[in-house]
């Protein structure tokens, strides 16, 4: 089995293909072409806030935290990626840096893409692009929910 598609059969388990099931096989096999299968060992860093954001990840296995460093509590996590879920959204905007870190929990593979080649492929299939954005907007929404709750478990108790 080629890298491509065993990348291709990873990815149409994932609830990506939701949002891409409209989408024309040859753009899901182009897809795959540009992606690849990663195994991180536990406690890895993935990457680190202010670096450059260069890949967008889909967590197949295991799982992945995300931390903030506040220089007068330190590091904090402040959420975490499961199997199926997007990890590295802002690899999708060009010259953007990772605004968290992130580190696996236990041993985790991912299917990774390089920002800039998916961006490039959604330039060249806008319908793929679309539905990957959707996508992508989607997840973003729902971290912002998240990070809402968090804000009133924060700040929103009576003291």
């Amino acid at each position: 089995m080629s890298d491509a598609q065993a990348v291709l059969e990873e990815l149409l388990q994932l609830p990506l293909c939701d949002s891409l099931g409209g989408c024309d096989p040859e753009a899901m096999a182009a897809l795959a072409e540009l992606g690849r299968i990663e195994r991180f060992g536990p406690d890895e860093v993935l990457f680190e806030a202010g670096a450059p954001a260069t890949e967008l990840r889909f967590v197949v296995s295991g799982r992945v935290a995300l931390s903030f460093r506040d220089p007068a509590v330190g590091v904090r996590t402040i959420g975490s990626v499961s199997p199926g879920d997007l990890l590295g959204w802002s690899a999708l905007r060009e010259g953007a840096t990772w605004s968290v870190g992130a580190h696996t929990t236990k041993p985790t593979r991912c299917i990774t893409f390089s920002g800039d080649e998916l961006r490039a492929l959604c330039d060249r299939d806008r319908e793929l692009g679309f539905c990957l954005m959707r996508f992508v907007f989607e997840v973003v929404a729902q971290r912002l929910a998240d990070c809402r709750v968090q804000l009133l478990d924060l700040y929103g108790r009576p003291r």
